[in-house]
Parts: C-alpha cells; sequence; structure tokens
C-alpha cells in the first residue's frame, strides 16, 4: 500500500506497507546483515559505497554512499537512530538532494507470529520546497513509488529464497568473473542469507565461475561437504574449455552445474529507445533472463543436489522459461514492457503470462492502476506465487 500526504506547507510523506508470511524478526534480521543496503538500492542507480561506520542499522552507525549520474556525482550521508531490536530503525539523511529526508523502517507481527507486515514511512522536504514542490512533484513520488515497488519486490523474492534452505545450513561461496554487477549483486544476496562471501585464500562450499571468469588459481574446496562449482555461461561460451576450478572440481568429485544463458537484463540506468532496441534485437535472438532471476537460479543450482551437468536457463520472448528447475519466470517489473515488445515483434496476439505476471505483481504490491484508489495492504500469506514469482510455466 502506498500512500501520500503533504503535511503544513513543506513536509511530504510516503508510506508504503506489505504483508509477508514469514516472522518479523527474520525480516529484521535480513535487513540488519551485510548487503541488504546494496539489494534495496534502486539497480537503475550508480552507487558506489563510500565508508560505513559502527554497523549496519544499529544507533550511530553512517553509511556514505555515492549517486553518479552521468558526470555529477551526489554524495549521500545517513545516520541510524531510533533502533528498536526486531521491531524499528531509522536512517536520517545528514547529507543528500532532498532538504531534509527521514525514512523510518517498522516490522510488525501479525496473527500467531508466522507472519508480519513491512511498513516504510519517508518524510522528506525538497531544497526550496515551497518553489519546487509544484515543478518537482510528480517527478518525486514516480521516483518513489518504482523506488519502494522494487525494494518489497526484491525483500519478498530474496527471503522466501533464503527460507526454502533454511534448514541445510549457511554456505562458503566464492564468486569469480568479469560481470560486476552480477557478482556484486550475487554477494549481497548471499550475505543477507547469513552466508559468507569469501576470499582466494580461503576454504568454500561453491564456486561461482560467471561469464568472462579468466584463468583463476584453483579453489580451495572445504573438507566437510561435497563441494558444487556453477558455472555461468553465454550461448556461444558454452563447452569453454577446462578451467583451474572445474579441474579442481572434477578431483574433488564435486558436483558442477553450467547455467547456460542469453542476454542477462535489469533495471541499470534508462531504458533509452536506442538501449531497447538493442535489448530486444539480443533478447530475441539469444534469448534473455533477469539478473535476479539468474541470482536466485545460481541459489538454487548450489544447494539442491539433484541438479548436474547443462542447464539452459533464458526466457524466449515473453512466456517461454526453458529451465530444468521446476521454478517460474520472474518478471521484472522494469521489464514486462520489453517482454510485451518482444511478444508484438514474434507475431503474437496472447501475451497473457506477461499479463497475469503484471496483474499480480499490481495485486500484491498495491499498485492500483487508478491513482486515487486506496487498495488494501496486500499479503503473500495467501499460498498463490510471489510478487517476485510469477506463475509463468514453461512453453
Amino acid at each position: 500500500m502506498a500512500r501520500w500526504v503533504c503535511h503544513g506547507l513543506f513536509v511530504h510523506l510516503f508510506e508504503r506497507s506489505v504483508n509477508l508470511p514469514i516472522p518479523a524478526a527474520e525480516v529484521f534480521a535480513w535487513h540488519r546483515r551485510p548487503g541488504a543496503f546494496e539489494r534495496l538500492a534502486p539497480t537503475w542507480e550508480e552507487l558506489e559505497v563510500v565508508a560505513r561506520t559502527g554497523g549496519t542499522i544499529e544507533d550511530g552507525a553512517r553509511l556514505h554512499f555515492r549517486v553518479h549520474q552521468g558526470p555529477l556525482a551526489l554524495d549521500w550521508v545517513a545516520r541510524h537512530e531510533g533502533f528498536v531490536e526486531g521491531r524499528r530503525f531509522v536512517d536520517v539523511a545528514e547529507r543528500s538532494p532532498f532538504r531534509a529526508w527521514v525514512h523510518s523502517h517498522q516490522f510488525s507481527p501479525r496473527g500467531d507470529g508466522s507472519a508480519s507486515t513491512l511498513r516504510d514511512e519517508v518524510r522528506y522536504e525538497l531544497p526550496l520546497d515551497r518553489l519546487s514542490w509544484p515543478l518537482a512533484r510528480s517527478t518525486v513520488e514516480a521516483m518513489l513509488e518504482r523506488m519502494f515497488r522494487q525494494r518489497h519486490v526484491r525483500t519478498i523474492s530474496d527471503l522466501r529464497r533464503h527460507g526454502a534452505v533454511a534448514g541445510l545450513g549457511p554456505r562458503r561461496l566464492r564468486i569469480v568473473g568479469e560481470d560486476q554487477r552480477l557478482g556484486a549483486q550475487l554477494e549481497a544476496f548471499w550475505t543477507t542469507g547469513g552466508n559468507a562471501v569469501v576470499g582466494e585464500s580461503e576454504p568454500c562450499d561453491a564456486l561461482v565461475e560467471l561469464a568472462g571468469a579468466r584463468s583463476v588459481a584453483a579453489p580451495r574446496f572445504a573438507d566437510d561437504a561435497r563441494p558444487c562449482l556453477v558455472r555461468v555461461l553465454t550461448r556461444g561460451q558454452a563447452g569453454a574449455s577446462q578451467t583451474p576450478a572445474m579441474a579442481a572440481a572434477q578431483q574433488r568429485h564435486a558436483r558442477i552445474v553450467t547455467l547456460v544463458v542469453g542476454e542477462v537484463v535489469g533495471a541499470a540506468g534508462p531504458l533509452t529507445r536506442g538501449r531497447r532496441r538493442a535489448l530486444e534485437r539480443e533478447a530475441g535472438r539469444r534469448g534473455w533472463i533477469d539478473r535476479d532471476d539468474l541470482i536466485g537460479l545460481i541459489h538454487h543450482a548450489i544447494y539442491t543436489e539433484s541438479i548436474a551437468g547443462e542447464v539452459e536457463a533464458t526466457v524466449e520472448g515473453a512466456g517461454k522459461l526453458a529451465h530444468q528447475f521446476g521454478r517460474f519466470a520472474q518478471f521484472s517489473v522494469e521489464f514486462l514492457d520489453l517482454a510485451r515488445s518482444l511478444d508484438h515483434r514474434q507475431g503474437r496476439d496472447d501475451a497473457g503470462a506477461v499479463e497475469r505476471a503484471l496483474a499480480q505483481l499490481e495485486l500484491e504490491l498495491g499498485q492500483a492502476r487508478a491513482r486515487d484508489r486506496a487498495p488494501a495492504t496486500p499479503t503473500l500469506d495467501s499460498g498463490e506465487e510471489t510478487t517476485a514469482e510469477s506463475r509463468v510455466r514453461a512453453q
């Protein structure tokens, strides 16, 4: 549920809440772990973490990050306060593009405590608010709506994925490869689940080789469990030559999974006409997969002992996920329109899978098509498909 309120002449309030079938303590713990900021930050912004001091979200903790917008760099320094274990924390902008910014995160148990409500409240003020608000209101509101919609989609998706393997224990992961954006998001996802990402000299339970990985020293696999190697290759790289990691994995009789992907897409930067056309060409030619879906498939492959060998992991157009995991495609909010366009270009009259995915997203996150409606707080405990895992079966 999203609600806009104007207090007085200068202070504005944005609210959004979502119900989750997960205890409040678990949702709070996810936000407290390293990597949560990276998972919650808008993927279309180029962010650089400059410094962290005092912890993650505890009182007095500070986070200094920089937002790059073309040749400009905007610094943002957030100070945390109002910490209540398992229930609440607040970040206050000491420096930001806003004149004032106070973001309260609230976690409330529901029913018998097995479910919870996550509520975000942002009170803010623009520079020269009396003059700038009438001009910038629609832009600011759209930005916050988009940002918190993605935050809640990712929160729901990540918590459900981690919850599915909660009884299997933490895993130590090493990541190698040249895809820095995918690598950084995979690391953040991994650590928010209570797992560790280790360096070259430390033993690991699993190794992920991303597309473009150069030859690296053979990994140190841990001795206390059967290791796993997950390779992410594009279709043109499938069957690539053996690497030191593969040799080490074979020597240890490790389980090796090769995910063959097409165009990896995500909401990074504006989807300009030229970028959109390029994506349409590549996705239409090679297939595509959402970046967060790929992270979920890597996670699933590491934890599922029955998966081995080469696996196709691409979406063809809008409605086909060639997978072997018994999972469903996650259609990123940002790329639903791209999927529609692909269906149109390929001569399909029925983009029903995409429409159902969009309808599910709007239903569960309260995205009413009419802006003047006041939808009820969305819920995810019905046992139906989640926001981030729309039920689009492989054809």
